[in-house]
């Protein structure tokens, strides 16, 4: 007869307000509790007996069971001194529980997991004691396990400690374990009441795991996919765990315009430098956090002669901001009149100023998006803009707006006399074409204003900085009013405060991700299924062509099947927005992967992907990752 025991006595006061009215295992990820999940999954699994042991808020757990009505025997333990001991204390009470003749699984009620997880616990219980594990991540914390050539997990450390970081291969312990019969009935329960008489009731049981290993007793580890389970110790690893165990893991991802980062994914839709800043950088400023976030930084004018140096462009010619998108909201404060934006290119310019202030030309495939200059004198001529947004290399076809073009619509524009606003935030990673830039000869066209976010060709998203440059000085006056006094961060001041020493490194940086760009286009052009635009950024624009599933039906089997996320462009202006992907490039090997996941999806018949997760017995409706799909 198959048993499991559930350890459940626990408040969870890191969940923040809602463990106040609820204990941690009755948390909920997508509408379905901790320990629904795995009550529902036990069942599934042929367990006929499930042992609960509970303390806080135990009536509330005992109720919750009672309201699944589950076909098997559920018992529950009292932990009274919950608030006092920890699981080894827990344990202990089940200790009568151990003594069958028959092993138990033992579980923690706050591990979130899919049916696959103990399908392959199951498959391998037998005479030895058996650990689930996955590949210790910078997001796990906790008991960690090295294993020997043959399986056999020969110590337990802690993450919290610095032992994992000299073992070979740390695996992060699920917390959940096959319990021989022998090893519970010959040494477990005795361990335990040795602890508990001893006075360690505050301890973690897995010391007693972490003595019988010193004593030459193994378990054999279970290695899974780290993406099948969670343990939900925070309301940080409740938001994982709300992404991990999600139905619209793309339309979660996509609904939070960046912080990608934080979840089991690799993100080819942000644009990044991955070889900036380098190592010695970034530990100053991982030296000085502690009085960075204390104090306050100075006004981001101090700042400006450091950029001046790295830039080769005067002081008086500069403006920082808190990132280019700060700018961009302020674009319709100092212009009155209307502006002329191309499309699709990068949508804040025109979402910025009110519908009735924005003139579109809209860019086509036909012509690989290029900018058609007698077309769009046309357009200046009859509407009389104020502004034109020249975004280049653009966002997202990557193409460049060559200097010869602009300098000959600023030309042929001196009636008019509109601002050029060009925006040259990926500039620096098109190679040769870096020679485009207009922004060391800002006095001869004082009609040009160059924006540029350092977010991307910095590698510095988290800091939010950006910068706009002209020679036109009642402009730039009149932002400069429109900015806050303290508009940049610390972290941001601390990074400007020491750029200038990196510059040799920042252009070795930027040609790595030229070549790195050029060679992921080299292998997106072998694909048939798409068609390749040229790019003169570090992302590319592709088309699928027709017979191929559209661009959110790939983007979403990618993050379901291969944990990529990447940027379809259904959501811009352009004609069959639907069938066009925008990839940015990340490094040799995660670019490999990239199109390796491609390939599967696009040009094997046989491939077919993976069902939707599936976490149980849950007769919940759709919760709030569904609506944000919908």
């Amino acid at each position: 007869m198959k048993k499991a025991i559930v350890l459940a006595a626990g408040m969870g006061s890191r969940l923040g307000r809602a463990s106040d009215s609820i204990p941690k295992p009755l948390t909920e990820v997508n509408g379905l509790s901790i320990l629904a999940n795995a009550l529902n999954i036990l069942v599934e699994a042929g367990y006929q007996e499930v042992v609960v042991v509970i303390g806080y808020k135990g009536i509330k757990i005992q109720a919750s069971v009672a309201a699944l009505e589950l076909p098997v025997t559920v018992r529950f333990i009292e932990n009274t001194q919950w608030a006092t001991t920890n699981n080894l204390y827990s344990l202990f009470l089940a200790s009568h529980e151990l003594a069958g003749e028959e092993g138990v699984t033992l579980l923690e009620g706050d591990i979130f997991f899919r049916p696959s997880v103990i399908t392959a616990l199951d498959a391998r219980s037998a005479g030895e004691c058996l650990a689930v594990v996955s590949p210790l991540t910078p997001l796990m914390e906790g008991t960690f396990a090295e294993v020997d050539a043959h399986g056999v997990i020969r110590q337990f450390g802690s993450s919290k400690s610095d032992d994992h970081l000299t073992a070979d291969r740390p695996l992060k312990t699920a917390n959940l374990y096959y319990l021989s019969a022998d090893f519970c009935k010959n040494y477990l329960i005795g361990e335990l009441a040795r602890n508990v008489k001893n006075g360690r009731v505050n301890d973690y049981y897995e010391v007693t795991f972490k003595t019988a290993c010193a004593q030459g007793v193994g378990f054999r580890a279970i290695e899974v996919d780290p993406g099948t389970w969670i343990e939900i110790d925070n309301l940080y690893d409740l938001r994982i765990a709300s992404y991990q165990f999600s139905e619209h893991k793309h339309a979660l991802l996509s609904s939070q315009h960046g912080g990608y980062w934080r979840f089991p994914v690799t993100d080819h839709a942000l644009i990044y430098n991955l070889h900036f800043p380098p190592a010695g950088l970034k530990k100053l400023m991982v030296d000085r956090f502690a009085d960075i976030a204390l104090n306050y930084p100075a006004s981001s004018g101090a700042s400006l002669p450091l950029l001046s140096d790295f830039l080769g462009v005067p002081v008086d010619n500069l403006v920082i901001a808190n990132g280019v998108s700060e700018i961009i909201r302020l674009l319709p404060r100092i212009f009155s009149g209307n502006v002329l934006v191309f499309e699709p290119s990068f949508n804040e310019f025109a979402n910025a100023f009110p519908v009735e202030r924005v003139t579109t030309i809209r860019l086509t495939a036909h012509n690989q998006f290029a900018l058609d200059i007698e077309q769009t004198l046309r357009v200046i001529e009859q509407q009389q803009p104020e502004a034109i947004v020249l975004v280049t290399p653009n966002n997202p076809t990557g193409g460049l707006i060559s200097r010869d073009t602009i300098l000959e619509l600023y030309r042929r524009t001196q009636g008019q006399a509109p601002y050029l606003i060009v925006d040259e935030s990926f500039l620096d990673f098109a190679g040769d074409a870096r020679d485009q830039s207009l922004l060391h000869d800002l006095l001869a066209w004082p009609r040009v204003i160059v924006l540029r976010s350092m977010s991307k060709t910095f590698g510095i998203g988290g800091l939010r900085l950006g910068y706009a440059a002209s020679a036109d000085q009642d402009w730039l006056n009149a932002l400069r009013k429109e900015l806050p006094i303290w508009n940049i961060n610390g972290f941001a001041e601390e990074f400007m405060l020491n750029l200038p020493q990196y510059r040799k490194e920042y252009a070795a940086s930027c040609a790595q991700v030229r070549r790195e760009t050029d060679g992921l286009v080299a292998q997106l052009r072998e694909i048939e299924a798409l068609e390749v635009f040229a790019t003169a950024s570090n992302f590319v624009l592709c088309r699928l062509k027709p017979g191929y599933p559209s661009a959110p039906e790939l983007a979403a089997l990618l993050v379901d099947d291969f944990s990529i996320f990447i940027k379809e462009c259904s959501g811009k202006v352009m004609d069959d927005a639907d069938r066009y992907l925008r990839i940015s490039s990340r490094n040799r090997e995660q670019n490999d992967r990239l199109v390796d996941a491609l390939k599967h999806v696009l040009l094997l018949d046989d491939y077919t992907p993976s069902l939707g997760p599936c976490v149980g017995l849950s007769r919940l409706p759709l919760s709030q990752d569904a609506a944000l799909s919908e």
